[in-house]
């Protein structure tokens, strides 16, 4: 996927000297940063396999930022290509975007410290609480996307369609086993009717915070491609489930996986700023369940793919998406394990 010198010029036509560079560490998209002087734009080469209707995508972006645009807070620009669209298609099919690069901003995949943790859980809470209040009729953008039930009748459905050389016995019935890890709460907790459903982010990872640099201050939440509707849980599980580990999710070592209790009660208590008491017994009873639930699904999701040979998240090596699975399970039975910890800190912050 390249990006062409006639697509960045659809964007910016009078764009003259410029380099091109990578930029973040994103699974899904092709991400590059185009310099030029003073003005620094974001383009992005989008994955129509994993959105298959990104007109769609982007008409929720633009309720997003316009909503928020409208309520004076910081948001991403997307600028118009010369067809009068958001989106170029090059000569290669590929579909492109292109945003204003947010000025002394810094994203981060590990948090610096417990502030940056719990500034960015107050940032995906705000979010969330906001866009839930404006009534945007937003578009699911990959339907079921968190319906757990649903990833895990995928795997199945993989695990029998899959070459003999991907079907790993021992982790397939791990996988299915600790599925049962709350019993009370089963695999569709977080759906309705269960709890409240209103908007959710879909992907709270830090690094998709942007931080002022030199500071703890989120300036705003980015990628805004999975925003659609959502208990904010989910939001919270997805958060707690990049940032409470200090491996990667891709780590072999899994005895290195663990659950950090500092880290955890940062994100709690950052949630607990901004929701209060605004949330109802069943959401808080839900909190911990949430990080298992979001760590879990993922698990499911990186297994499902290693079974479809690597279609979704790609793979750096042959059993890349194997070894992710793994990592996540293991940290999701961490979290079981660590239940009546990490509950207690819920109480605390939410008395």
């Amino acid at each position: 996927m390249t990006l062409s010198e006639s697509v960045i010029r659809s964007f910016v036509p009078d764009i003259t000297d410029y380099t091109v560079e990578s930029l973040g560490s994103g699974l899904i998209h092709k991400t590059l940063l185009v310099e030029s002087g003073s003005h620094n734009y974001v383009f992005q080469g989008l994955n129509s396999h994993v959105f298959p209707d990104l007109d769609q995508v982007m008409e929720n972006i633009e309720k997003v930022t316009g909503f928020l645009r409208s309520r004076g807070e910081p948001t991403l620009t997307f600028l118009q290509a010369g067809n009068g669209r958001p989106l170029m298609i090059d000569e290669n099919e590929v579909a492109w975007r292109c945003s204003e690069l947010v000025p002394d901003t810094v994203t981060y995949d590990t948090p610096p410290s417990p502030a940056h943790l719990k500034n960015a859980a107050r940032a995906f809470a705000g979010f969330g609480k906001a866009l839930s209040t404006a009534n945007l009729s937003l578009h699911p953008t990959i339907e079921g996307f968190h319906d757990t039930p649903q990833r895990f009748q995928k795997m199945e459905a993989a695990w029998k369609a899959a070459p003999q050389d991907r079907q790993s016995v021992a982790d397939y019935y791990a996988i299915r086993h600790a599925g049962s890890g709350f019993p009370e709460f089963g695999l569709d907790g977080l759906l309705a009717p269960h709890v409240p459903q209103a908007v959710s982010h879909n992907d709270t990872k830090l690094n998709n915070c942007l931080f002022r640099e030199g500071s703890q201050e989120v300036i705003c939440v980015i990628d805004l491609d999975t925003v659609m509707e959502g208990s904010w849980l989910l939001d919270f599980g997805d958060l707690c489930r990049t940032a409470i580990c200090s491996s990667p999710e891709d780590t072999d070592d899994l005895d290195s996986i663990t659950v950090d209790l500092d880290r955890f009660r940062a994100l709690v208590e950052g949630y607990a700023e901004v929701l209060g008491d605004s949330i109802s017994q069943a959401e808080k009873e839900r909190m911990v369940y949430s990080v298992f639930l979001l760590t879990y699904e993922l698990a499911l999701r990186f297994f499902t793919d290693h079974l479809q040979e690597d279609k979704y998240f790609g793979a750096s090596f042959p059993e890349h998406n194997l070894v992710r699975a793994r990592s996540q399970l293991t940290l999701a039975l961490q979290v079981l394990n660590q239940r009546e910890a990490m509950e207690e800190i819920v109480a605390e912050s939410f008395h």
